[in-house]
């Protein structure tokens, strides 16, 4: 849902129960996008609740140049990417992958449905964490590449 734009001024006032909206509205896409980034479960609630209070801590700061759900989109991936840096997880997770994705796996563990997730979450873990993103957004949230786009500020054609 977008916000009109006498909410969003309620929202930049500081106003608790349209912030409450705004977190009930986005909180599990925003969950979503990050636990599959950073793939434990305390971390992903952890860096949601810091979008969230980032979110209202900023709130002043968002000129409305976008949808607010862009915003917060925005601050989830850089705040995921900051937690995969500072705990340098995500060289510790692309190594952990390299080491456990065969290199031609067999046909009839592919049709295996737990192998086959399996397996394609230990590629998805080869992916450098803004290409994660990029194709959570497209496969599991089912958004077009110019929702995508403006969402990420990627281009077009990156996406």
């Amino acid at each position: 849902m977008a916000f009109n734009e006498q909410e969003l001024n309620r929202f930049k006032r500081g106003e608790t129960p349209i912030f409450e909206k705004i977190i009930e509205e986005h909180k599990d896409k925003i969950f979503g996008n990050v636990i599959r980034l950073v793939r434990n479960k305390a971390d992903a609630e952890e860096i949601t609740q810091i979008v969230f209070v980032k979110c209202y801590t900023e709130r002043k700061k968002f000129r409305g140049d976008s949808k607010l759900s862009v915003w917060l989109y925005r601050i989830a991936f850089n705040e995921a990417l900051l937690f995969l840096r500072q705990n340098k997880k995500w060289l510790r997770l692309e190594e952990q992958a390299r080491k456990s994705v065969p290199c031609n796996p067999k046909v009839e563990q592919l049709y295996d449905e737990k192998n086959k997730k399996e397996w394609l979450n230990k590629a998805l873990d080869q992916l450098h964490p803004d290409e994660k993103w990029v194709i959570g957004l497209f496969y599991y949230e089912e958004l077009s590449y110019q929702e995508i786009k403006e969402r990420t500020g990627l281009t077009l054609s990156n996406v």
